[in-house]
C-alpha cells in the first residue's frame, strides 16, 4: 500500500480542523450538548455590542503599536491593568489571613476549591 505525502498532509489538516471546532464553538452563545438537548443557550456568552461599537473598538485596537504582531501571529492581546497592583506587604497580609482559614490545609495541599462564603 502506497501512502502519499499529500494524503498524510490532508488527513492531518482535517484532523486539526476537527479538533479546533469545539474551541471555536465555546465563544458562541450556543454550545453543543450530549443527549436530547442538542444545544444550550448561554446569554452571557453573547455580545450586546452594536456593529458601530464593534467597529469603534476595532479602530482603537488597530491604533495599538502591537496590532501588526498580534494580527499576523495570533499572539495574545496585551492585558491592560485595571487598577494599581498590591504591595508586597499587602500580599503577605492577605496570605496570613488566608492561612488562618480552617480550609487552608486542604486547599493548599490538594488544590481543592475554597469553600463558598
Amino acid at each position: 500500500m502506497f501512502i502519499s505525502v499529500r494524503r498524510v498532509v490532508a488527513v492531518s489538516a482535517g484532523l486539526f480542523a476537527l479538533s479546533m471546532t469545539p474551541a471555536a464553538m465555546a465563544a458562541a452563545p450556543y454550545h453543543m450538548q450530549d443527549g436530547e438537548a442538542g444545544a444550550t443557550f448561554n446569554p452571557d456568552h453573547a455580545t450586546q455590542a452594536t456593529r458601530a461599537q464593534v467597529n469603534a473598538d476595532l479602530a482603537v485596537a488597530m491604533k495599538n503599536p502591537a496590532w501588526d504582531r498580534i494580527a499576523r501571529s495570533g499572539a495574545a492581546w496585551p492585558a491592560q491593568r485595571a487598577a494599581q497592583g498590591l504591595t508586597r506587604e499587602q500580599v503577605s497580609a492577605d496570605l496570613v489571613v488566608a492561612m488562618q482559614n480552617p480550609a487552608w490545609d486542604r486547599v493548599s495541599r490538594s488544590g481543592a476549591a475554597w469553600p463558598a462564603k
